[in-house]
C-alpha cells in the first residue's frame, strides 16, 4: 500500500493543480470578456461614424444634383458672370453710396436719405405700412 503521507501530498498536489487551472481559466475568461467589450465599443463607434458618413454622402449627392441642374447653372451665370439669355436686358444698379449722391436732396432734411421704394409707397397708400 501507499504511504499516507504520499496520499495526502498527492491530494494536495491535485488540489493545487485544479486551483491553478481554475485561476488560469478565470483570468483568461476575464481578459477575453474585456477584449469583447472593447471590440463592441469600437464597433458601435464605427457604426456611428458610418451613419454620419452616409448622411454626409447623401447631402453631398443632393448638393451635386442641385449644382448640376440647369436652373442653378443659369442662376450662377447670371449672378456671378453677368450673363443673360438672348433678348434679355441686364440692369445693373449702382452701389448705395452712388445712389445717395444721385438721389434728390430734400431741403428740409439736413441728411440725405434714399427715397422710399415703390412697394413701401403702395403699402403706405393701402395702410399696411406706417
Amino acid at each position: 500500500m501507499t504511504h499516507p503521507f504520499f496520499q495526502k501530498s498527492l491530494f494536495l498536489l491535485k488540489r493545487l493543480f485544479f486551483l491553478l487551472l481554475f485561476f488560469t481559466l478565470l483570468t483568461s475568461l476575464t481578459k477575453n470578456l474585456l477584449q469583447l467589450q472593447s471590440a463592441n465599443k469600437r464597433l458601435a463607434q464605427s457604426k456611428e461614424k458610418l451613419a454620419k458618413e452616409k448622411e454626409n454622402t447623401a447631402n453631398l449627392e443632393n448638393e451635386l444634383k442641385t449644382v448640376q441642374s440647369q436652373l442653378y447653372i443659369e442662376t450662377q451665370a447670371r449672378n456671378q458672370l453677368g450673363l443673360a439669355k438672348e433678348g434679355e436686358v441686364v440692369l445693373v444698379l449702382p452701389e448705395p453710396e452712388v445712389l445717395r449722391k444721385l438721389s434728390p436732396r430734400n431741403r428740409n432734411q439736413e441728411t440725405t436719405s434714399l427715397p422710399d421704394p415703390n412697394w413701401k409707397k403702395w403699402a403706405k397708400k393701402f395702410g399696411f405700412y406706417q
